[in-house]
Protein backbone atom coordinates (compact mmCIF):
# COMPACT_ATOMS: atom_id res chain seq x y z
CA UNK A 1 0.00 0.00 0.00
CA UNK A 2 1.48 3.57 -0.72
CA UNK A 3 0.30 6.38 1.20
CA UNK A 4 1.17 10.29 1.00
CA UNK A 5 2.18 12.04 3.52
CA UNK A 6 3.21 15.07 5.13
CA UNK A 7 5.03 15.01 8.65
CA UNK A 8 4.78 18.51 10.53
CA UNK A 9 5.92 20.24 13.99
CA UNK A 10 3.12 22.47 15.53
CA UNK A 11 5.53 22.53 18.27
CA UNK A 12 5.61 19.30 19.89
CA UNK A 13 3.28 16.43 19.35
CA UNK A 14 4.99 15.45 16.01
CA UNK A 15 2.16 14.68 13.58
CA UNK A 16 1.78 12.09 10.38
CA UNK A 17 -1.42 13.46 7.67
CA UNK A 18 -2.04 11.18 5.47
CA UNK A 19 -3.65 12.08 2.14
CA UNK A 20 -7.41 10.22 2.11
CA UNK A 21 -9.29 12.70 -0.34
CA UNK A 22 -9.70 9.89 -2.41
CA UNK A 23 -11.18 7.20 0.25
CA UNK A 24 -7.98 5.47 -0.71
CA UNK A 25 -8.64 4.08 2.74
CA UNK A 26 -12.01 2.83 4.49
CA UNK A 27 -13.08 4.04 7.77
CA UNK A 28 -12.84 1.01 10.00
CA UNK A 29 -8.82 0.78 8.73
CA UNK A 30 -7.84 3.86 10.20
CA UNK A 31 -6.95 2.21 13.39
CA UNK A 32 -4.50 -0.26 11.67
CA UNK A 33 -2.92 2.01 9.66
CA UNK A 34 -2.32 4.37 11.86
CA UNK A 35 -0.45 2.14 14.79
CA UNK A 36 1.71 1.06 11.59
CA UNK A 37 2.35 4.51 9.94
CA UNK A 38 3.67 5.47 13.66
CA UNK A 39 6.41 2.56 14.06
CA UNK A 40 10.02 3.23 14.33
CA UNK A 41 10.10 1.59 10.84
CA UNK A 42 7.97 4.19 9.17
CA UNK A 43 7.41 7.70 10.17
CA UNK A 44 8.27 7.75 14.49
CA UNK A 45 5.42 10.20 15.45
CA UNK A 46 3.44 11.01 18.23
CA UNK A 47 -0.35 10.49 16.36
CA UNK A 48 -1.70 10.00 13.11
CA UNK A 49 -4.28 12.06 11.36
CA UNK A 50 -5.82 11.39 8.05
CA UNK A 51 -7.02 14.16 5.23
CA UNK A 52 -10.74 13.59 4.03
CA UNK A 53 -13.41 14.95 2.52
CA UNK A 54 -15.43 17.32 4.20
CA UNK A 55 -19.19 16.47 4.97
CA UNK A 56 -20.45 20.02 4.78
CA UNK A 57 -18.79 21.76 1.63
CA UNK A 58 -18.23 24.99 3.58
CA UNK A 59 -15.17 23.10 4.63
CA UNK A 60 -11.77 22.98 3.32
CA UNK A 61 -11.08 19.55 4.69
CA UNK A 62 -12.00 16.94 7.52
CA UNK A 63 -9.89 15.62 9.71
CA UNK A 64 -10.03 12.09 11.09
CA UNK A 65 -8.05 11.20 13.83
CA UNK A 66 -6.90 7.53 14.77
CA UNK A 67 -8.86 7.37 17.23
CA UNK A 68 -12.07 9.37 15.84
CA UNK A 69 -10.69 11.85 18.85
CA UNK A 70 -10.53 15.63 18.83
CA UNK A 71 -6.64 16.87 18.63
CA UNK A 72 -6.42 20.82 18.26
CA UNK A 73 -2.75 20.21 17.28
CA UNK A 74 -3.17 18.03 14.24
CA UNK A 75 -6.22 20.81 13.24
CA UNK A 76 -3.38 23.52 13.04
CA UNK A 77 -0.62 20.63 11.23
CA UNK A 78 -3.90 20.53 8.62
CA UNK A 79 -4.41 24.19 8.46
CA UNK A 80 -0.51 24.81 7.74
CA UNK A 81 -0.44 22.32 5.20
CA UNK A 82 -3.62 23.66 3.41
CA UNK A 83 -1.99 27.03 3.55
CA UNK A 84 1.07 25.28 1.66
CA UNK A 85 -0.70 23.77 -0.87
CA UNK A 86 -3.00 26.66 -1.72
CA UNK A 87 -1.86 30.06 0.15
CA UNK A 88 -5.38 31.09 1.32
CA UNK A 89 -4.91 32.05 5.12
CA UNK A 90 -8.74 31.60 6.18
CA UNK A 91 -11.02 28.68 5.85
CA UNK A 92 -12.70 26.40 7.70
CA UNK A 93 -12.05 22.75 9.41
CA UNK A 94 -13.94 19.86 10.03
CA UNK A 95 -12.71 17.34 12.74
CA UNK A 96 -13.38 13.76 14.19
CA UNK A 97 -14.79 14.02 17.91
CA UNK A 98 -16.93 17.11 17.00
CA UNK A 99 -19.62 18.78 15.50
CA UNK A 100 -18.05 22.42 15.77
CA UNK A 101 -16.49 24.39 12.65
CA UNK A 102 -12.97 25.09 13.49
CA UNK A 103 -12.26 29.11 12.28
CA UNK A 104 -8.78 28.59 10.81
CA UNK A 105 -6.20 32.00 10.01
CA UNK A 106 -2.55 32.22 8.76
CA UNK A 107 -1.37 34.98 10.63
CA UNK A 108 1.28 37.23 8.95
CA UNK A 109 4.43 35.60 10.80
CA UNK A 110 3.22 32.42 9.43
CA UNK A 111 1.72 30.89 12.47
CA UNK A 112 -1.69 29.18 12.79
CA UNK A 113 -4.14 30.60 14.41
CA UNK A 114 -7.88 28.41 15.43
CA UNK A 115 -10.58 29.85 16.62
CA UNK A 116 -13.97 27.57 17.94
CA UNK A 117 -16.94 27.47 20.22
CA UNK A 118 -17.67 24.72 22.01
CA UNK A 119 -19.90 23.84 24.79
CA UNK A 120 -17.34 22.20 27.63
CA UNK A 121 -18.28 20.83 30.71
CA UNK A 122 -15.55 21.57 34.18
CA UNK A 123 -16.18 19.19 36.68
CA UNK A 124 -14.56 20.31 40.41
CA UNK A 125 -13.45 17.12 41.48
CA UNK A 126 -11.24 17.49 44.28
CA UNK A 127 -8.36 19.95 45.95
CA UNK A 128 -6.55 21.09 42.91
CA UNK A 129 -8.42 18.40 40.34
CA UNK A 130 -10.79 19.03 38.06
CA UNK A 131 -12.15 17.34 34.65
CA UNK A 132 -12.62 19.07 31.50
CA UNK A 133 -15.08 17.47 28.86
CA UNK A 134 -14.67 18.57 25.37
CA UNK A 135 -16.19 16.96 22.44
CA UNK A 136 -13.66 14.27 21.76
CA UNK A 137 -11.65 14.40 24.54
CA UNK A 138 -11.92 15.18 28.46
CA UNK A 139 -9.39 15.62 30.50
CA UNK A 140 -8.01 15.19 34.33
CA UNK A 141 -6.05 18.39 35.36
CA UNK A 142 -4.35 18.72 37.94
CA UNK A 143 -2.37 21.05 40.15
CA UNK A 144 0.92 20.60 41.43
CA UNK A 145 3.56 23.22 43.73
CA UNK A 146 5.97 21.84 40.98
CA UNK A 147 6.09 19.53 37.76
CA UNK A 148 9.07 18.49 39.50
CA UNK A 149 7.26 16.21 41.91
CA UNK A 150 5.83 14.39 39.14
CA UNK A 151 7.46 11.21 37.10
CA UNK A 152 6.21 9.25 34.16
CA UNK A 153 5.35 6.23 36.75
CA UNK A 154 3.56 9.06 39.32
CA UNK A 155 1.59 9.62 35.98
CA UNK A 156 0.39 7.13 34.22
CA UNK A 157 -0.39 5.39 38.00
CA UNK A 158 -2.65 8.55 38.58
CA UNK A 159 -4.46 8.28 35.01
CA UNK A 160 -5.51 4.93 35.30
CA UNK A 161 -6.62 5.42 38.92
CA UNK A 162 -8.41 9.14 37.88
CA UNK A 163 -10.11 6.70 35.12
CA UNK A 164 -11.11 3.95 37.35
CA UNK A 165 -12.29 6.44 39.99
CA UNK A 166 -14.37 8.58 37.99
CA UNK A 167 -15.32 6.26 34.98
CA UNK A 168 -19.22 7.31 35.36
CA UNK A 169 -18.15 10.50 33.62
CA UNK A 170 -15.88 8.78 30.70
CA UNK A 171 -18.88 7.35 29.03
CA UNK A 172 -18.43 7.26 25.43
CA UNK A 173 -15.51 9.59 24.97
CA UNK A 174 -12.81 8.68 22.40
CA UNK A 175 -9.80 10.05 24.79
CA UNK A 176 -8.92 10.54 28.19
CA UNK A 177 -6.01 12.59 29.08
CA UNK A 178 -4.19 13.36 32.55
CA UNK A 179 -2.67 17.16 32.52
CA UNK A 180 -0.72 18.03 35.68
CA UNK A 181 0.44 21.22 35.90
CA UNK A 182 2.57 24.45 37.79
CA UNK A 183 2.18 28.01 37.35
CA UNK A 184 5.05 28.74 39.62
CA UNK A 185 6.31 31.19 37.24
CA UNK A 186 4.29 30.66 34.55
CA UNK A 187 2.01 27.49 33.66
CA UNK A 188 3.94 24.50 32.80
CA UNK A 189 2.17 21.16 31.61
CA UNK A 190 3.15 17.37 31.13
CA UNK A 191 0.21 16.09 29.40
CA UNK A 192 -0.66 11.92 28.79
CA UNK A 193 -3.22 11.06 26.55
CA UNK A 194 -4.68 7.43 25.89
CA UNK A 195 -6.46 7.08 23.18
CA UNK A 196 -9.30 4.35 23.03
CA UNK A 197 -9.52 3.16 19.36
CA UNK A 198 -6.28 2.13 19.10
CA UNK A 199 -4.96 1.98 22.99
CA UNK A 200 -1.86 3.87 22.76
CA UNK A 201 -0.46 6.16 25.90
CA UNK A 202 1.58 9.02 25.06
CA UNK A 203 3.28 11.52 26.69
CA UNK A 204 2.80 14.74 24.75
CA UNK A 205 5.58 16.99 23.92
CA UNK A 206 2.84 19.32 23.16
CA UNK A 207 -1.16 19.15 23.70
CA UNK A 208 -3.54 22.10 22.63
CA UNK A 209 -6.84 20.83 24.13
CA UNK A 210 -5.36 19.81 27.00
CA UNK A 211 -3.64 23.35 27.13
CA UNK A 212 -7.14 24.45 26.51
CA UNK A 213 -8.60 22.52 29.73
CA UNK A 214 -5.84 23.61 31.88
CA UNK A 215 -6.85 27.57 31.23
CA UNK A 216 -10.54 26.63 31.54
CA UNK A 217 -9.88 24.93 34.59
CA UNK A 218 -7.48 28.04 35.53
CA UNK A 219 -10.14 30.91 34.70
CA UNK A 220 -12.87 29.25 36.44
CA UNK A 221 -11.05 28.61 40.02
CA UNK A 222 -9.41 32.56 39.53
CA UNK A 223 -12.05 34.23 37.52
CA UNK A 224 -9.16 36.63 36.76
CA UNK A 225 -8.07 35.79 33.84
CA UNK A 226 -9.32 34.73 30.32
CA UNK A 227 -5.26 35.28 28.75
CA UNK A 228 -3.18 32.22 28.99
CA UNK A 229 0.50 31.24 27.64
CA UNK A 230 0.94 27.98 28.41
CA UNK A 231 4.91 26.31 27.82
CA UNK A 232 5.11 22.69 26.43
CA UNK A 233 6.90 20.01 27.52
CA UNK A 234 8.80 20.79 24.43
CA UNK A 235 8.99 24.32 25.59
CA UNK A 236 7.31 26.07 22.81
CA UNK A 237 4.42 28.56 24.42
CA UNK A 238 0.73 28.24 23.57
CA UNK A 239 -0.89 31.31 23.43
CA UNK A 240 -4.53 31.26 23.92
CA UNK A 241 -7.95 33.22 25.25
CA UNK A 242 -10.94 31.42 26.61
CA UNK A 243 -13.95 33.25 27.07
CA UNK A 244 -17.37 31.79 28.47
CA UNK A 245 -20.18 33.21 26.77
CA UNK A 246 -23.03 30.74 28.46
CA UNK A 247 -22.72 28.48 31.21
CA UNK A 248 -20.48 26.11 29.67
CA UNK A 249 -20.20 27.63 26.69
CA UNK A 250 -16.73 28.92 25.39
CA UNK A 251 -15.34 30.84 22.93
CA UNK A 252 -11.62 29.38 22.33
CA UNK A 253 -8.41 31.15 20.46
CA UNK A 254 -5.10 29.15 20.02
CA UNK A 255 -2.31 30.59 18.59
CA UNK A 256 1.42 28.92 17.82
CA UNK A 257 3.70 28.31 15.24
CA UNK A 258 3.94 24.73 13.03
CA UNK A 259 6.47 23.59 10.93
CA UNK A 260 6.30 21.17 8.31
CA UNK A 261 9.32 18.53 8.19
CA UNK A 262 8.94 16.08 5.60
CA UNK A 263 6.67 14.85 2.87
CA UNK A 264 6.86 11.84 0.30
CA UNK A 265 5.37 8.37 0.07
CA UNK A 266 5.24 5.94 2.78
CA UNK A 267 5.13 1.87 1.32
CA UNK A 268 3.71 -0.12 4.04
CA UNK A 269 4.71 -3.76 4.03
CA UNK A 270 0.89 -6.26 3.13
CA UNK A 271 3.09 -8.27 6.49
CA UNK A 272 2.25 -5.57 8.12
CA UNK A 273 -1.21 -4.84 7.21
CA UNK A 274 -2.47 -8.02 7.67
CA UNK A 275 -5.73 -7.26 8.03
CA UNK A 276 -6.08 -4.38 5.60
Amino acid sequence: MDLSYSKLYPMGNSTVLIDCLDGEISRDKFKTVASVVMHEKYIPCEQVGFICKPRDPKHVYRLEMMGGELCVNALRTLAYLYYRRTNERSFLLESSGSDQSFEMAITPEDSVSLKFKMNIQHIPLSGNLGLVQLQGISHFVEEFPSLDLTTPELIMKRHAALCDKYADYLKDVEAIGYVPYDKRDMIKIAPLVYVLETNTKIFETACGSGTVAVSIHEHLLSKSTDEFSIQQPSLATFKLQVQETTPNAYDVHLTSDVELVSQGKIFLSQADLPST
